[in-house]
């Protein structure tokens, strides 16, 4: 059976690889059974306090590479985020930084992928598909029929 401080070690380690939220941490410490609530509140404080863990810097992490690598809209970055169990605040803070041209650019570059694979047809069919596709990604439904409707109806 592993000691505290050994578990407190493998968290470190679990926290140092990449960014972690407390809702990362606290499914990795049900490997440990024997670990009651009260211990592991005072390792998830220990980690804190040690600056292992941390919600907002997590958020941004996050944010950051849903943005800039995987273009993900806003709502599916938001939904992964409340499956976290982050506080609401955080999430809004930092999705309220995002670069909007960087954001318009990921929208219209998944829009462009989408409409070429379907071979630029201009069809009812096609409307559909690509705003479903642009859902999927998380786009606000506004920001995807303005985009729709500023491309078929030109």
């Amino acid at each position: 059976m592993l000691g505290i401080e050994e578990i407190k070690g493998k968290l470190m380690s679990y926290c140092a690889y990449q960014e972690r939220c407390e809702h990362d941490v606290r499914k990795k410490m049900e490997k440990w059974p024997f670990l009651t609530d009260q211990l592991q509140n005072e390792l998830l404080q220990a980690l804190r306090n040690d600056k292992f863990l941390d919600d907002s810097r997590y958020v941004e992490s996050y944010v950051r590479g849903k943005v800039y690598i995987k273009k993900w809209g806003k709502h599916k970055i938001r939904h992964h985020l409340r499956q976290k169990r982050i506080i609401e605040q955080h999430i809004n803070q930092v999705l309220n930084e995002i670069d909007q041209e960087v954001y318009s650019q990921n929208l219209l570059q998944a829009f462009t992928s989408k409409w070429l694979n379907l071979n630029h047809k201009k069809d009812k069919a096609t409307k559909q598909k690509i705003g479903l596709y642009l859902q999927q990604k998380g786009y606000e439904f506004e920001e995807i029929n303005a985009i729709i409707k500023r491309h078929f109806d030109s």
